[in-house]
Order: C-alpha cells, then sequence, then structure tokens
C-alpha cells in the first residue's frame, strides 16, 4: 500500500513496507520495538501502525519521536563542523593578511 494514500498501515502493509515477515512485526510489535495502535481495545489482533512511525523505526529512531532529539543532536553535530570550518577559513584569512606566506599558494 502506498503510504501516500494513507498513513495508517494493517500488520501485513507494515510488514512490506519494513522488507520483513509478518510474523517478524508481530515479534517487533510484543518486544515494544515498534510503535503501534490499535482501534479499540477488542480489536486486540487489529494493529494499525502510521508510516512515519515505521520510518522511524527503520532509520534507527526508535519507538517515538525522541528521534527529534537524535535529529537535534545530529544538527548540533553538522553545525559543529560547520563552525570549525568556518575558524579555519578565517584563521587563513586573518593570516594572508598579516602577510603569513604560509598560504600564499592560496592566491
Amino acid at each position: 500500500m502506498d503510504p501516500q494514500m494513507t498513513p495508517w498501515l494493517t500488520l501485513k502493509e507494515a510488514a512490506d513496507y519494513a522488507h520483513v515477515s509478518e510474523s517478524h512485526m508481530r515479534f517487533l510489535v510484543k518486544s515494544g520495538k515498534v510503535r503501534y495502535t490499535r482501534l479499540t481495545p477488542e480489536s486486540a489482533s487489529k494493529y494499525l501502525f502510521h508510516h512515519t512511525w515505521l520510518d522511524a523505526f527503520i532509520l534507527g529512531f526508535g519507538l517515538f519521536p525522541d528521534a527529534e532529539q537524535r535529529l537535534r543532536q545530529e544538527h548540533l553535530t553538522g553545525l559543529t563542523a560547520i563552525t570549525n570550518a568556518v575558524h579555519k577559513v578565517l584563521d587563513v584569512l586573518q593570516a594572508l593578511n598579516r602577510g603569513d606566506h604560509e598560504y600564499d599558494d592560496l592566491h
């Protein structure tokens, strides 16, 4: 099933979406590794999965959008790398401005 049509998937559709068997999807549910819901408590065998929950599981973000926290950390790591690169460029520019000959080949 195309998640563009409905965000909710049955167990079979979720298993297909995650490229695992239905029995493995049941194992993931029972072991608490993948998020799911049910329409009513009486529908004990009717699992429903939101495709974003499956995406989070597949990408390794866990059960809930504490994935957001992980994404924030990755974002900060990226920002740190960018900041470090900018500092290096500024160091080179300052050295060139001082007349440092170490970077003459950059002209």
